[in-house]
């Protein structure tokens, strides 16, 4: 079984690395696979560390694929995994732009090796669990830069984070249904660019970020994702 961290380079306010994305997401994945390494045969691959950014382009230190790109990266990484041996193989999601290009790079490697298994995962649906009682921010707060991405930034590497973080920018639905935000949903979903809902780069309520949220966060994280390595094993 292995697991492959797919992410991005790309900006994320006046607060965070342009590395936010791929850190976070190899961390989550790196841990949980250390937690269950005397269960379960599994390996994690090195992060891809570009993904589909191109509605981050306004802002400078973003660096882009096309989709068709990377759903070509992430078949190929695939059929070389599955070439020696992997059966199992979890795209590991850490960036909203790579889901759509992740799913059907997923799709066309399973049509391709029927007897693999695939799953595509975003690591943050992962901390989903610890949510109530952490989170302060309204729809809307954790969607890029957030209360989510700086509270995990603030725990694993606060001196790589500019302080005092000041930015809150919440995203006003341009029609009724929208939501952008990690964690809700509504049922509109539109395409944007970040431009159109933000002049700092940040979606959501940094402000509200904490250390202390982004321990538990990630704990809540890495252990449901440990939790899913051992059933996706046993499948």
């Amino acid at each position: 079984m292995a697991i492959i961290p797919f992410a991005a380079l790309e900006q994320h306010g006046p607060h965070l690395p342009l590395d936010t994305d791929f850190f976070l997401c190899s961390t989550v994945a790196e841990r949980a696979a250390a937690r269950v390494a005397d269960e379960v045969g599994v390996v994690v691959c090195p992060v891809v560390p570009y993904g589909c950014s191109g509605h981050h382009m306004a802002f400078a230190g973003t660096v882009t694929l096309r989709c068709s790109t990377l759903i070509a990266v992430a078949t190929d990484v695939c059929r070389s995994l599955i070439h020696h041996g992997v059966r199992k193989l979890l795209l590991l999601n850490g960036h909203g732009g790579n889901a759509a290009a992740l799913t059907v790079a997923m799709n066309e490697v399973k049509l391709e090796y029927p007897d693999c298994h695939l799953a595509q995962i975003a690591h943050w649906t992962f901390a989903a669990s610890a949510l109530e009682g952490l989170r302060a921010s309204p729809p809307g707060g954790m969607a890029h830069a957030c209360e989510f991405e700086t509270s995990l930034y603030l725990y694993l590497d606060p001196e790589h984070v500019v302080q005092p973080v000041t930015t809150r920018e919440l995203p006003t639905p341009r029609l009724p249904g929208e939501v952008i935000d990690l964690f809700r949903s509504g049922p509109v979903n539109m395409a944007w660019v970040t431009t159109e809902i933000t002049k700092s780069g940040v979606i959501g309520d940094a402000t509200l970020a904490t250390a202390d949220k982004g321990k538990a966060l990630l704990e809540a994280a890495v252990t449901a994702l440990a939790q899913f390595l051992r059933n996706f094993a046993r499948l």
